[in-house]
């Protein structure tokens, strides 16, 4: 069997299900020659797994290569893929949640939340708020003991990928950590033996998350309903903050970069994210009022996902947009 998602994730899923009105359809197959060995074999990439999502169904799961190089045991619809900074959506959205039952505010300050910790802080972060922090706008910087890089509230935008929830780490990482709430469940695939480079444990709510492409989809159709006016697992207000950018200047909401593309009508609207820990590269596009998303990842980080990964999202996009039939 393969290894389980930690307990707090199923919750939070069989959750948003329960909120959203899920369907629950399961194909087994994107179209043939959507996913070829041929790409896996130009890419050198040992594996992918690929996901389309409307507002009522996961229509297409696929997964094509094996777990690991070298070693001929192929990659399942079960198995968990790292997803990277694509974990920045599901904290946005447990925290819209905490929003919803009072427990918290988007105002709620650091200072606030950490008050044992707020006469040691560096008084430019006291006042930095739960929005600055999942919008990218908190300022900060690799050591939290320096000063801000930008002044908190007012951080440059455009960072869909190594923003600084990934730079907010200890000056010395430590090799292996576990989350709260109990150990992390191994991942099926190679992992570096020699040493950990995977995001340092203080990044878990940033980019840590290891799910199945089946579990992925699941939460990408919940985003997607939410998102385009439909049942959602958060009130009307916290759905709109979770989305929309809270400066109009600025493309980064809350987990997403929300831009305008014109193949996604009506209206144009994306929320799109990218994730990797180097070793695992991950993409998210969201195209709500279309209503589609599709999802890509490959056990392959660095020059060699990079490859596939783009190229693949864009000829599933392609593919729906086209008005192909999906069976």
């Amino acid at each position: 069997m393969p290894p389980r998602a930690p307990s707090w994730f199923n919750a939070f899923l069989s959750r948003c299900d329960r909120r959203s009105g899920l369907a629950r359809g399961w194909c087994t197959e994107i179209p043939s020659g959507v996913i070829r060995d041929s790409t896996l074999a130009a890419s050198g990439v040992p594996a992918v797994a690929a996901a389309i999502v409307t507002r009522d169904s996961v229509v297409a799961l696929h997964v094509a290569g094996v777990r690991r190089r070298g070693n001929p045991t192929p990659v399942t619809l079960d198995d968990r893929f790292h997803i990277g900074s694509n974990t920045k959506a599901f904290t946005a959205g447990l925290m819209g949640l905490l929003v919803d039952e009072g427990r918290v505010a988007w105002a709620t300050t650091l200072a606030e939340l950490f008050p044992e910790l707020a006469a040691t802080m560096r008084p430019e972060y006291r006042a930095v708020t739960v929005r600055d922090l999942l919008t990218h706008h908190g300022g900060l910087v690799r050591d939290a003991r320096d000063a801000p890089e930008n002044e908190p509230g007012r951080a440059a935008a455009a960072r869909a990928a190594g923003d600084h929830q990934h730079r907010l780490r200890p000056a010395r990482e430590p090799r292996q950590g576990r989350p709260a709430g109990g150990a992390r469940a191994p991942s099926p695939f190679a992992r570096v033996t020699a040493m950990d480079i995977d995001n340092p444990p203080l990044a878990d709510p940033a980019g840590r998350l290891n799910l199945s492409i089946r579990e992925w989809a699941r939460w990408a159709q919940a985003v997607l309903r939410a998102a385009s006016g439909g049942a959602s697992p958060w009130t009307p207000t916290t759905t709109g903050a979770l989305f929309t950018p809270p400066v109009a200047t600025d493309s980064m909401a809350m987990g997403w970069q929300a831009l305008r593309r014109p193949w996604a009508q009506p209206g144009g609207r994306i929320l799109v994210h990218d994730g990797s820990n180097r070793l695992f590269l991950s993409v998210a596009v969201l195209a709500p009022e279309a209503g589609f998303a599709v999802l890509v990842v490959t056990n392959q980080g660095g020059s060699g996902g990079d490859k596939v990964i783009p190229g693949l999202a864009n000829r599933l996009i392609r593919l729906v947009t086209n008005g192909q039939q999906l069976h």
